[in-house]
């Protein structure tokens, strides 16, 4: 299933000797659903991270769309320990500083102005210290629930150096953030796709009469060799819970054939200093009706005389009136008129000064 594999890649975390994992979740402009799917994943972690089936001992989650008591409701059947909550939601522009003296361990972290970068970087490493001090080379994952939140007081460089300055820490296992595809124009998101090893599109039902309890989810995989794959569910959203169900590849999805193959193509621009990444998808097989379709077209090479005999003028007037039989096809050509001289080797524009 594609969300069991943004599932693994968020559990296995970072191979030996490279950065982190790293995973964007985009919600399309026609459903709502994506950070719905957002939570889903960081759900999933945490589960594996109380199990200790991740790599990573802990998570970082920096709360910008949602309050920290959203999330601390999200995650109440796991245990605190596993998380921390970095607070860019209750005053992101450091306008208000005060805290109720009656709080709970969660709300008592002070909220973060998210227009310093600088000190978001340093909190999440302070937090994620934390569980990574558990054991030797431990490690902690980071879930940006808003990428879109810091893309309105950052431009798209600093957003994209701060992803890669995450993934670059030693202690950092998996990166996981959710941006809002409808926000944003092509070339942002296709920078933003580029530092993510794994990309979960997040689209509505083709018929769109439920855009919000059923879509697709499209999984983007970009493996160390350079491949690029790609995989498909259907998922319902029932009593408050995603399932998804796998479909295959070469089936139809709401009466439309699955991408087969993804291409990307790079191009480098001496102008601008960065390479623009073009992805191109494109189908390797016809679907039943297209094939159908295929078959009735008689193309114009072909015999069409039904098995009569045929006529074949080459312009020529001596040999006007010849017929040619033929079994597999003919070619039929007429002059404009018999004026026009026949074909010949002779060069029409050699009496051009080029």
């Amino acid at each position: 299933m594609a969300e069991a594999s943004i599932a693994r890649v968020l559990r296995s975390g970072a191979a030996d000797g490279e950065h982190a994992a790293a995973v964007m979740v985009i919600n399309a402009v026609d459903t709502t659903a994506g950070l719905g799917i957002f939570r889903h994943f960081v759900e999933s972690l945490v589960a594996n991270l109380a199990s200790g089936a991740a790599q990573a001992k802990g998570l970082v989650l920096v709360a910008s769309s949602s309050s920290p008591q959203t999330y601390s409701s999200v995650l109440r059947n796991v245990s605190s320990s596993c998380f921390q909550v970095l607070d860019c939601f209750s005053d992101p522009l450091g306008w208000e500083r005060l805290i109720s003296p009656n709080t709970t361990s969660l709300e008592e972290m002070e909220a973060i102005d998210v227009r310093k970068l600088s000190s978001l970087f340093s909190k999440i490493h302070e937090a994620g210290k934390v569980f990574a001090d558990k054991q030797p080379k431990g490690r902690f994952a980071v879930a940006i629930d808003s990428l879109t939140f810091f893309m309105r007081h950052h431009s798209l460089a600093a957003v994209s150096s701060f992803i890669c300055q995450l993934r670059a820490l030693d202690s950092v296992s998996a990166i996981l953030w959710f941006t809002d595809g409808g926000l944003h124009q092509a070339r942002v998101l296709d920078a933003l796709e580029y530092n993510a090893t794994a990309t979960a599109f997040v689209e509505p039902q083709l018929d769109f009469l439920d855009t919000r309890g059923a879509g697709r989810l499209r999984i983007r995989h970009k493996r160390r060799n350079g491949r690029v794959s790609e995989k498909v569910d259907e998922f319902r959203v029932e009593v408050g819970r995603f399932n998804f169900f796998p479909v295959e590849l070469g089936t139809k999805v709401d009466n439309v054939d699955a991408i087969h193959k993804v291409v990307e193509l790079s191009f480098f621009s001496e102008a601008h200093g960065f390479v623009w990444h073009v992805q191109v998808q494109f189908r390797l097989h016809l679907s039943d009706k297209e094939v159908e379709d295929r078959s009735r077209v008689r193309l114009p090479f072909e015999h069409q005389g039904d098995g009569q005999e045929v006529r074949i003028y080459d312009g020529r007037q001596s040999e006007a009136g010849v017929e040619t039989k033929s079994s597999s096809g003919s070619i039929h050509y007429l002059r404009d008129s018999d004026d026009e001289m026949p074909d010949s080797d002779e060069d029409p524009d050699d009496d051009l000064d080029i």
